[in-house]
């Protein structure tokens, strides 16, 4: 949803005012699922539906001369509804010093103490790689335009200039990949994280009609650590994450790119609750905060600052366990 306004003022017309309003959006419901294929490989896909509808309504108007210029409005509503897929894999290198290769024979040792010795300077480096392919979504557009006295409010339709209802068409979604790396220690008390993603936005076509983008990458990365990831307690075990990001920008504008970026930081809050089948299983909420910034002033566009909060909950659960009878 936005409502936009500008005005330029001509010798012949005097005063113009435009009004641009959009509501509506997209929305996707997605089903991943994951396979091991090896001990430290790991191949997913995820299946989306996708559907939605979008109205845009610009309006044209001349304030001084209400009753002899006729204002104009045109107004395009989109709708979409298809299916698009997304590919991942995952491999990961374990990293152990050679005084924890050595098995410790001591019997005044546990075998978890062991253990825990063992895995103690670790190192896990895992890779990922995502693979979206281009997809071409079916949906349908209608297109008005109009012309009236006086305003959008109190306005009195004169003719209607252009019409079009439930055509159909393609919305071409761009190809999308990306690939990351994690590295941390196997008590998970600290992680690093960095990625990249690159988006082929320039063949994006919405029913053959491009727009103002071009294809982007956005780089990102962020740390995470846990004081005590082994002992019990809310604020021992919480995950303190800092990070940031920084992106050219999809949108080129009067010849200029539009970049963001921003900082993040959060903190996730371990909750263990009993399962049905009265084994505990700790679950984590998630309350995260970025500030950011796109755009630049100084080639005359338009700058941006925004600040966000999010609130995410995972929640983990027992499904399925095999029963059996001694």
């Amino acid at each position: 949803g936005y409502s936009l306004r500008d005005s330029i003022e001509t010798e012949q017309e005097g005063l113009i005012s435009y009004n641009y309003n959009g509501k509506g959006g997209i929305s996707a419901v997605g089903l991943t699922n994951s396979l091991q294929i090896f001990k430290d490989l790991a191949i997913g896909a995820e299946l989306r539906y996708i559907f939605g509808k979008s109205n845009y309504v610009t309006e044209v108007n001349f304030p001084d001369q209400q009753l002899q210029i006729r204002a104009t409005k045109t107004t395009a509503i989109n709708q979409v509804s298809d299916f698009d897929t997304k590919f991942g894999l995952t491999y990961q290198i374990r990293f152990r010093s050679k005084q924890n290769k050595q098995r410790d024979l001591s019997s005044f040792e546990s075998s978890s103490a062991q253990k825990q010795k063992t895995n103690k300077d670790s190192l896990l480096l895992k890779f990922g790689f995502t693979f979206k392919p281009s997809v071409s979504l079916t949906g349908n557009y209608n297109f008005i335009a109009e012309s009236f006295f006086g305003n959008s409010q109190f306005a009195t339709v004169v003719d209607t200039v252009f019409r079009r209802e439930s055509l159909g068409g393609q919305i071409i979604m761009p190809m999308q990949y990306g690939a990351g790396l994690c590295l941390s220690n196997s008590n998970k008390k600290w992680m690093f994280t960095a990625d990249y993603r690159y988006t082929d936005w320039a063949t994006f076509k919405l029913f053959e009609n491009t727009d103002s983008v071009r294809s982007s990458y956005t780089v990102s990365g962020g740390f995470q650590f846990i004081p005590q990831p082994n002992k019990s307690g809310t604020f021992k075990s919480a995950s303190y994450r800092l990070g940031g990001y920084y992106s050219d920008g999809m949108l080129r504008i009067n010849g200029n790119n539009v970049p963001e970026y921003g900082l993040t930081f959060g903190v996730g809050l371990p909750f263990t609750i009993p399962t049905y089948y009265r084994k505990p299983v700790t679950s984590m909420v998630n309350l995260a905060f970025s500030y950011g910034q796109r755009g630049n002033i100084n080639p005359n566009l338009l700058e941006e600052q925004f600040f966000r909060v999010s609130l995410t909950f995972s929640l983990n659960d027992r499904w399925f366990v095999r029963t059996r009878f001694e």
